[in-house]
């Protein structure tokens, strides 16, 4: 498949290390593999952690020969095929950790980095982030730009940011109707009912705008002219009952503003 959990999931091999720790770790590595390829995930997931476990115990007891380039090549490696087999199991969070962990040690070649990009951008998009997915996507399309299920899956990912970015204009304008059904209840008790139903529309329609803040559509956000309606909801439920949540981006007051949006109903 080429979804989430489907292409470029390959595990890598890596060369071998001459001292005990290394040769015990690859020996491991090697049996993970086997078992990646036979379809047993968990089984390879489990043996990619022994052998990362072994290496750190062996570089912690200052053994020799831990600790090279060769050693750094082989920990990454082992955290990106692991990553492979959380994406098999739809472990999004633990793909998305080792994938960092493997770039983190600044020890793949250009298609170990690709892999491990692609593999955190899947992890996200499996988890629902596609701001977080089409960043990595990209990234990995640096590294190969040929790269076929990359592309694809950043050309979804892209279709869904622009679904998501018209869903928060259309929440913004629901919450700025709210806004304006509430103002008109205001100071007129026979609309008292009307107006604690406003009120929770208010509130509903702020949750929705905070989420999509949150999630990253910001942009849509705010061309929908999300900070001025958010201003207006915190107005209209008491500001003393609201919290400001979402978005800090430094000389952005607007996308600040935008955040506030998790506003609470007078119930």
């Amino acid at each position: 498949g080429k979804g989430a959990s489907g292409a470029m999931v390959a595990i890598e091999e890596v060369g071998e290390d001459d001292d005990a720790a290394a040769a015990a770790a690859s020996h491991t590595r090697a049996a993970g593999n086997a078992s990646y390829r036979a379809g047993d995930f968990l089984a390879a997931a489990r043996a990619y952690s022994e052998a990362l476990d072994a290496l750190a115990a062996a570089a912690e007891g200052g053994e020799m020969g831990v600790g090279g380039e060769e050693t750094a090549l082989m920990i990454a490696t082992l955290h990106s095929n692991r990553a492979a087999c959380f994406l098999k199991l739809q472990d999004w969070q633990a793909a998305e950790r080792d994938c960092s962990a493997a770039l983190a040690a600044g020890a793949l070649q250009q298609a170990g980095r690709a892999k491990a990009l692609y593999r955190r951008g899947a992890a996200a998009e499996g988890r629902g982030d596609a701001v977080a997915a089409l960043r990595d996507l990209s990234a990995c399309l640096v590294e190969e730009p040929a790269n076929a299920a990359a592309a694809a899956a950043a050309k979804r990912m892209r279709q869904t940011i622009s679904e998501r970015a018209d869903a928060a204009q259309s929440a913004v304008k629901e919450l700025a109707s709210a806004v304006e059904r509430l103002s008109g209840c205001e100071g007129d008790s026979s609309k008292a009912e009307a107006a604690a139903v406003a009120c929770d529309r208010v509130a509903d329609a702020s949750r929705m705008v905070g989420k999509l803040v949150v999630e990253g559509y910001t942009d849509g956000v705010i061309s929908a002219g999300g900070a001025t309606v958010a201003v207006s909801a915190l107005a209209a439920v008491g500001g003393s009952g609201s919290t400001l949540v979402g978005v800090t981006c430094v000389g952005e007051a607007e996308r600040a503003v935008a955040g506030g949006v998790g506003v609470r109903s007078r119930g």
